[in-house]
């Protein structure tokens, strides 16, 4: 009996780390700044438009606009939703977590964790924000 629960046991356990390890600490933004075309300062409208269309072709749209603040939502493969605040002004921008679905989102000791993918699709309308308002 003894040799038949260790190894059962066993694969148990390892079945089950990866599931565990699918989120990662979600850290306060940072502010990210931006430059305009050939290093210019660019104006507070060409901002905002960068950060309401640069996320369009990966699936970001507008949800809410604000002066200073655009909430953007994106439903990937239809399994999972993602909604971010931008928060910006002249020279920089912030990207916010206001929710998610199916994103293993949690709150542990004050701390918030969410999976890892999360990051690679901010990261990606983050980028993609920095060089829409460097484009002419």
């Amino acid at each position: 009996m003894k040799r038949f629960l260790v190894p059962t046991f066993l694969v148990l356990a390892l079945a089950a780390t990866p599931a565990a390890a699918r989120v990662d600490r979600l850290e306060p933004p940072q502010q990210i700044t931006v430059v305009g075309p050939g290093g210019s300062t660019p104006r507070l409208e060409d901002v905002r438009e960068a950060v309401i269309t640069a996320g369009i072709p990966r699936g970001w749209h507008l949800v809410e606009d604000q002066p200073g603040r655009a909430v953007l939502r994106n439903v990937i493969r239809g399994k999972h939703t993602v909604v971010v605040a931008v928060v910006y002004d002249q020279s920089s921008f912030r990207i916010e977590y206001v929710s998610s679905e199916n994103l293993n989102y949690r709150e542990k000791r004050g701390k918030a964790y969410i999976h890892p993918k999360y990051f690679q699709w901010t990261n990606n309308l983050a980028q993609d924000i920095r060089l829409a308002v460097a484009s002419p």
